[in-house]
């Protein structure tokens, strides 16, 4: 999408670009983070330190999936290319604020069962 749609779309290409780019190395992080716990003598509820780089990572990727920045829907504002604005209809800004609000709690989610999955993963091993 092209242009801001209150509750679905508030960026453009380059910034969908930009929040791939920090989900994929938050994945590497969490990914990496979890194999150095895999091989090492300790505990495996070490494992539970990926949720971080886990929650940011999906957020970003779905943010850039969906073309909408939580952060931006939370400030009222949005961003495509060099046209960056404000949402002044008071209705639009609640539909945006309802889909970031969407859109953290299903990664926050997500970046919880992928903990727990690896958890369980590092413990067997």
């Amino acid at each position: 999408m092209s242009e801001y749609v209150p509750g679905t779309c508030n960026i453009g290409e380059q910034e969908r670009r930009r929040r791939y780019r920090i989900a994929y190395a938050a994945f590497a992080l969490a990914i990496a983070y979890v194999a150095v716990v895999a091989a090492a003598s300790v505990p495996a509820v070490l494992v539970l330190g990926a949720f971080a780089p886990l929650a940011v990572g999906i957020e970003w990727y779905v943010q850039g999936r969906e073309s909408f920045c939580v952060r931006l829907a939370w400030r009222g504002r949005f961003s495509f290319g060099g046209d960056r604005g404000s949402v002044s209809d008071a209705d639009a800004r609640r539909r945006d604020r309802r889909h970031a609000a969407e859109l953290t709690a299903i990664s926050i989610l997500a970046a919880a069962v992928l903990t727990a999955v690896s958890y369980v993963a590092v413990a067997a091993v």
